[in-house]
């Protein structure tokens, strides 16, 4: 029998984690796969990413359409709302034996909302993961309780999705999808990713801020502090910075960094979407990665790279050796940079990786 797999994605960020699944799903003949891409990949502002999607051929895409036009409360409130209404039509409309849901956004928890009184079956994959200075990890723990299987990056986020569902069943630890074919993926040459976003190939450091969606207010505060610290930063070092995503005050990292990226032209450089392999050979290219996106605790060990983590967006997640957190404080941040800067190759291993083969991850999928 085959089965109907569909799969959504809202984003650069899951659809690039997601690679090695949907391609091991597509060759396999016991599966009929669909694409549901919505949110930020149909998004000019965002790169308009969908069209990654389309480049390969073989895929079935369906596009759902809608995402907040403002990044202030009542907008992702009113957008998660215009979301939930547009896939209630489109679960009305398409009928799956499985959906995949990965993450924790706001418009993923939207989608996943709107499939419950359809009795979609979901997938969910990154539940049991805890970052407590972001909303996402309300949405991340309410798709777990939506969901009948779930594929968790670490034991502790097997354990923790054990206590939201209050049961043992079908809870899969399977690493993080990011790292799986790491070792095989044949990633471009850093200088012609320079040469296709306009970089200037020097020692560089790899910087993504996402805003803190919680106690949100503080984020100005946070971005006066980051355009002086990313200001000095750059006179020692090139900056190579990916944007915001589409959170709550969003727009104030963006248009901070935009800001920068014009006065300093020859010493930072914005990248509105890198795709996963280039931003994986910026990962293997930089001296280290400064921020507060789930890539430097996740990703960045693989690359044997440092994070300094700044501030509590990844507050309760766990970490690998390579993490250090400091505070949204200047002297802090600086003071452990040049530390870092000095001995940027991390020796240790990543927890996240797996010895779990795909074909396991599809039989369950299949057996389920």
């Amino acid at each position: 029998m085959i089965k109907k797999v569909g799969f959504l994605t809202s984003s650069r960020a899951d659809y690039g984690i997601s690679v090695p699944l949907i391609n091991a799903l597509k060759s396999d003949t016991r599966f009929d796969l669909t694409i549901i891409a919505f949110g930020m990949h149909l998004e000019k502002e965002h790169g308009n990413t969908v069209k990654e999607i389309y480049k390969d051929k073989s895929l079935k895409v369906e596009e759902v359409e809608y995402m907040p036009n403002g990044n202030q409360p009542i907008d992702i409130s009113y957008g998660q709302g215009k979301v939930l209404c547009k896939f209630s039509k489109f679960w009305k409309k398409n009928k799956f034996d499985l959906v995949i849901a990965i993450g924790d956004r706001f418009e993923m928890f939207a989608a996943v909302q709107a499939s419950v009184p359809f009795e979609v079956k979901l997938v969910h994959i990154h539940g049991g993961e805890t970052s407590l200075g972001s909303i996402d990890n309300i949405y991340r723990d309410q798709i777990s309780i939506a969901s009948s299987i779930h594929l968790t990056s670490n034991v502790l986020h097997s354990e923790k999705v054990q206590k939201i569902i209050g049961s043992k069943k079908n809870i899969y630890n399977i690493g993080s999808l990011s790292l799986y074919e790491l070792k095989t993926l044949n990633l471009p040459n850093w200088d012609d990713v320079c040469q296709k976003f306009s970089i200037i190939n020097a020692p560089f450091v790899l910087v993504t801020f996402h805003p803190e969606t919680i106690n949100a207010e503080n984020n100005y505060g946070y971005v006066k502090l980051l355009k002086s610290l990313l200001s000095e930063i750059s006179s020692e070092i090139n900056l190579v910075i990916t944007s915001s995503n589409a959170d709550t005050y969003g727009n104030l990292y963006n248009d901070m960094m935009i800001d920068l990226s014009i006065k300093k032209r020859k010493n930072i450089f914005l990248v509105n979407s890198f795709g996963k392999l280039n931003y994986f050979s910026a990962l293997k290219s930089c001296k280290l990665v400064l921020g507060n996106s789930s890539s430097g605790l996740i990703e960045a060990a693989s690359f044997k790279k440092y994070t300094l983590n700044i501030g509590n967006r990844q507050l309760g997640r766990v970490r690998n050796n390579n993490v250090i957190d400091v505070k949204f404080d200047k002297s802090e941040i600086l003071e452990n940079f040049n530390k870092i800067l000095k001995n940027s190759t991390y020796e240790g291993e990543n927890i996240y990786s797996s010895r779990v083969k795909l074909e396991e991850i599809i039989n369950i999928l299949y057996e389920f």
